[in-house]
């Protein structure tokens, strides 16, 4: 094993309290009646599609991301490093080329891996890149590593994340402390645990 690559929310970080903060504020300017939990649901998936899933009329889509993308930066405090995350990425960085693929917008990403420095390389969606659960972003990003499939490791939380690894021929490690349930052979009940799974 040559590499990790870790989804963000839900894995290393828990911004539950973010998102929940920045729909609240685009219930109340967009008029949009969806509540959170539905939203949330759906996360894991390109903004997007999300609005699609849940029924956000196409023609409102630039508005309510415009609006949950600025509350959402400007909101970065209401994010967590989940426990032990900054003693274990510091610990693999020893061994292991380490990266991000992700579903959130790399203004985003960049404010939050501030306090994460530890990372050679972070996908985030772009218009030449499919999101998850296409594998468009762990191919690029095993591209930029320098890495084949079989030498690295996804850690995830969805099942997007899964399916997403599981297209491009990587093996998947479940974030059982993460926001969703995904059946595989591989879980962690913690990020600390990580390290003597890779023995």
């Amino acid at each position: 094993m040559k590499g990790v690559i870790f989804d963000l929310d839900g894995v290393l970080i828990d911004s539950r309290e973010n998102m929940s903060y920045a729909w609240s504020m685009v219930k109340h300017h967009c008029k949009i009646d969806i509540s959170f939990e539905k939203y949330f649901d759906e996360i894991g998936k390109p903004f997007k599609d999300i609005l699609h899933a849940i029924g956000v009329p196409e023609a409102n889509y630039e508005q309510v991301e415009k609006i949950y993308n600025s509350y959402a930066n400007d909101s970065c405090d209401k994010i967590n490093i989940y426990d032990g995350v900054k003693d274990t990425l510091s610990l693999l960085k020893k061994n292991y080329l380490l990266a991000i693929v992700t579903s959130k917008p790399k203004e985003r990403t960049d404010l939050i891996l501030n306090r994460l420095p530890f990372f050679d390389f972070v996908s985030c969606p772009s218009e030449n890149l499919n999101g998850k659960p296409s594998p468009d972003q762990m191919l690029y990003t095993l591209r930029k590593l320098r890495l084949n499939p079989d030498e690295v490791i996804y850690v995830g939380d969805m099942k997007t994340d899964y399916d997403c690894a599981h297209a491009a021929g990587v093996k998947f490690v479940h974030a059982k402390y993460g926001y969703g349930d995904v059946k595989c052979n591989y879980k962690v009940d913690r990020l600390s645990d990580l390290p003597k799974l890779l023995v």
